[in-house]
């Protein structure tokens, strides 16, 4: 959107990981992606959340670089991957796209996933449409894109559409930082990528993410799923939403981390670390 700015940081952390920086134009979008390409057998890739970007993975690419291929993303419209023309909408679909042709072009035939949120969500959709490609997911503080929308969730989207049109942008991004984590630097870190991510395309890919979700009563090719989620994570929520994805997904399990909130794979990174690593054993 015409509010996109692109942030500016010290790119020094991606390359003492020997992460190095690529673009593909997709479909309007300059879409910007990290690998490291250690000839190893197997790929991890990440899948950050709405608003954020790349960075919030690094301390796990310090654990699994010496295992596998890395590759991060920056979602369309989100961190160093610009709109190029900045009228045209982001949607959600379109990064389902943009996941698949990165693997083509870099020769990855199948990859383990791990995202977070919305960034959870779309791996949810690349694994449903296209199973061959996925191993196994790691999914982090993300909603059931495979539940029937009920009446809370659509009065919520309601209200949250409805709240956006009033109050300011940074007031709200503010407000959101405030509510993923207690941890100070993981709090600005949220803000500053939601102020240069801008409303526009925050409030799209919320609402086209949305309007995608579909019910699944049994997958065809279940993968071995991960769901991780931080103890203050609306813990409500977010309990019977994982208990559902138990119930359809058998090979799926779940791991609380402690102390933790929404962004947990940056708050207590050594819990994350372990439970990803015993997983992905």
């Amino acid at each position: 959107s015409a509010e996109y700015r692109e942030p500016t940081y010290n790119p020094a952390i991606q390359s003492n990981l020997g992460l190095k920086q690529h673009q593909l134009v997709i479909k309007n979008c300059q879409v910007n992606y990290w690998i490291k390409n250690s000839n190893k057998e197997k790929w991890i890739i990440f899948l950050h959340g709405a608003g954020a970007d790349h960075r919030m993975f690094l301390e796990q690419v310090k654990v699994l670089e010496n295992s596998y291929n890395i590759l991060l993303i920056d979602g369309r419209g989100q961190g160093k991957s610009k709109m190029i023309d900045k009228n045209q909408s982001v949607v959600f679909s379109d990064m389902i796209d943009d996941v698949i042709q990165i693997m083509n072009i870099t020769h990855i035939n199948q990859t383990t996933i791990i995202a977070q949120s919305l960034g959870a969500s779309l791996a949810q959709e690349v694994a449903f449409n296209y199973p061959d490609r996925v191993r196994k997911m790691v999914l982090i503080g993300c909603y059931n894109h495979h539940d029937k929308t009920n009446l809370l969730w659509r009065f919520r989207n309601f209200l949250m559409t409805t709240t956006f049109k009033i109050i300011p942008w940074k007031s709200l991004a503010y407000k959101f930082g405030e509510m993923t984590s207690k941890n100070k630097e993981v709090k600005d870190y949220t803000i500053d990528c939601l102020l240069n991510t801008g409303r526009e395309t925050w409030k799209n890919l919320g609402i086209t993410a949305y309007e995608t979700k579909h019910e699944v009563h049994t997958y065809k090719q279940p993968h071995e799923t991960l769901l991780i989620r931080g103890e203050y994570d609306n813990p409500e929520m977010l309990k019977e939403i994982y208990s559902k994805m138990l119930k359809v997904n058998p090979l799926a399990k779940e791991v609380v981390i402690s102390d933790s909130g929404h962004t947990c794979n940056m708050e207590n990174i050594a819990d994350v670390n372990q439970a990803i690593n015993d997983f992905l054993k």
